[in-house]
């Protein structure tokens, strides 16, 4: 008699076992918009139980822990969530984006494949908020203090910039760009800097590339490049004013002005105003 108590206490304990492992979570991952998310990590929290969503978003898993337990919900680009489930009812999971700033990745190219230490390529980049933090009349001024890099004011309002000390008696060899033009004048190996028509508002980013650079930008960049990119006027549509006033009777003032007809059009317009006197002719001075 005692062996059959001992049998049925046994089998009870097995089902027992059977039921709480068969415990199934199933549900659908989306975004906002309603489109299915693959992909999307689902984790039991305190557990190393998980599994991921198929490509309609769907996902299903098993688990022998007791509801209610908590799952955290992951996804790169999307904020994650902490959902506690109650039940075995599918569950429907929405997942908002999420827009983090991650470290900029740039990559420079030469026309042929060629090991790294044949073609050495340093480059920096200033970011738009780096150039509106220096209260500066002209951008050129945003290029000051980066390494292997001199801009020299030559007059009032008259800049140049020299990549490792690429100097010579008639110009340099530094090629200037903005938007992909060389702004250099034809036949004078110079660049006018001090009459950019664009203001430090409009500018997305400053580009400077040290170092041959002729195979990718032509003959005579043997100092690197420097290259303006200001902002589009798809992504920043409106006006912008800027005045400003300085030492020797400076004055300057700017205006941009663009205009977005749809996603693939747009127009800019930009002005820019300089005055200054590079010296004052005083007749009472002795010297």
């Amino acid at each position: 008699m005692k062996k059959k108590y001992v049998l049925v206490l046994v089998l009870a304990f097995v089902i027992q076992l059977s039921s709480i492992a068969q415990q199934q979570l199933q549900g659908i991952v989306k975004d906002i918009h309603n489109s299915p998310l693959p992909g999307v990590s689902i984790i039991i929290e305190g557990t190393s139980s998980g599994t991921s969503s198929n490509f309609d978003g769907k996902f299903q898993l098993n688990t022998s822990k007791q509801f209610p337990f908590n799952i955290k919900v992951s996804f790169l680009g999307f904020k994650s969530k902490i959902i506690e489930v109650k039940n075995n009812k599918v569950q429907t999971i929405l997942l908002e984006e999420s827009f983090e700033l991650m470290d900029e990745v740039v990559l420079t190219a030469s026309r042929k494949a060629e090991k790294r230490i044949d073609a050495p390529a340093s480059v920096s980049i200033i970011s738009s908020k780096k150039i509106l933090s220096k209260p500066v009349e002209n951008p050129v001024k945003a290029l000051t203090g980066l390494v292997g890099v001199e801009v020299s004011e030559e007059n009032a309002g008259q800049y140049s910039v020299t990549l490792r000390g690429g100097r010579y008696p008639f110009g340099n060899e530094t090629l200037i760009m903005v938007d992909n033009r060389n702004i250099k004048i034809p036949g004078f190996d110079v660049a006018d800097l001090g009459r950019l028509p664009m203001i430090s508002e409009d500018i997305q980013q400053i580009e400077v590339v040290r170092g041959p650079a002729s195979a990718m930008y032509g003959p005579g960049v043997t100092s690197g490049v420097v290259h303006f990119m200001t902002k589009s006027p798809i992504d920043y549509p409106g006006t912008t004013i800027t005045m400003g006033l300085g030492t020797n009777s400076t004055f300057t003032a700017g205006v941009k002005h663009a205009i977005k007809f749809s996603d693939k059009f747009g127009v800019k317009i930009s002005a820019k105003y300089y005055s200054a006197e590079a010296w004052k002719y005083d007749p009472k001075d002795p010297i």
